[in-house]
């Protein structure tokens, strides 16, 4: 779902106590003007979605997601981008084209729904997506606007894969936070059953259900289900 939201404006003061009823009637029909706006376009999906996470392939927008159907998919965003600015545009296309839009790539080799997903900030197109069953699969942008997905898992966590994220300073390197309690680093320049450099085993008190990489200073914070 694509949502453009315009026509804001900031909060008027109160009308004061001197205030005749014509600056009262030019007030309210100053506020109908003033309200705001939403126009949305939808892209059909099926099942229910679990995470979405938006970059750009060169000048092209794109969204990731994650389906609780146990695939990941890549949507174009450029022609929702184009109908929500203009609202004859969008009438036609709720008319004509929503129904026919399709993911630009799928993949359907994860064992199972899963929530972690992260496009890389420094390599154009690279994607990391993970799953419920532990496994994490490398995504490597290819010609022609496609990707190669390595069907061989990073091998180290023993419980859900809850969230990753890429390194902010080095293309290779990535985090992953679990159910397992544990953080790891990895770098994909090596194998995937040997890529794990750095593990934190019990980071928390049970899941670890989010992480994030400062883009400024060398931390990496993280938050569990033991509230910390």
């Amino acid at each position: 779902m694509m949502l453009r939201m315009h026509n804001l404006h900031g909060t008027k003061p109160p009308p004061s106590e001197g205030s005749d009823e014509e600056e009262e009637e030019e007030d309210e029909e100053d506020e109908e003007e003033r309200k705001p706006q939403l126009e949305l376009a939808m892209v059909p999906h099926y099942g229910g979605i679990n995470r979405v996470r938006v970059s750009w392939l060169g000048e092209e927008p794109v969204a990731g997601v994650w389906s609780e159907k146990g695939q990941v998919e890549v949507f174009a965003l450029r022609r929702l981008l184009q109908v929500v600015e203009e609202p004859q545009a969008l009438a036609a296309f709720l008319r004509d084209e929503q129904a026919q839009m399709k993911p630009i790539f799928s993949f359907a080799g994860h064992m199972g729904e899963g929530f972690a997903l992260d496009w890389s900030p420094r390599v154009t197109g690279r994607l990391l997506t993970g799953d419920c069953q532990k496994n994490i699969h490398l995504w490597t942008p290819t010609d022609g606007g496609s990707w190669h997905v390595d069907q061989r898992p990073f091998v180290g966590h023993t419980r859900s894969v809850e969230d990753l994220q890429w390194s902010p300073t080095e293309n290779t390197v990535f985090a992953s936070c679990s159910a397992d309690a544990s953080i790891r680093i990895w770098d994909i320049r090596a194998a995937p059953s040997k890529a794990c450099m750095l593990t934190t085993a019990t980071a928390h008190d049970g899941d670890v259900n989010v992480i994030s990489w400062s883009r400024r200073e060398p931390f990496l914070l993280s938050g569990g289900d033991d509230g910390a």
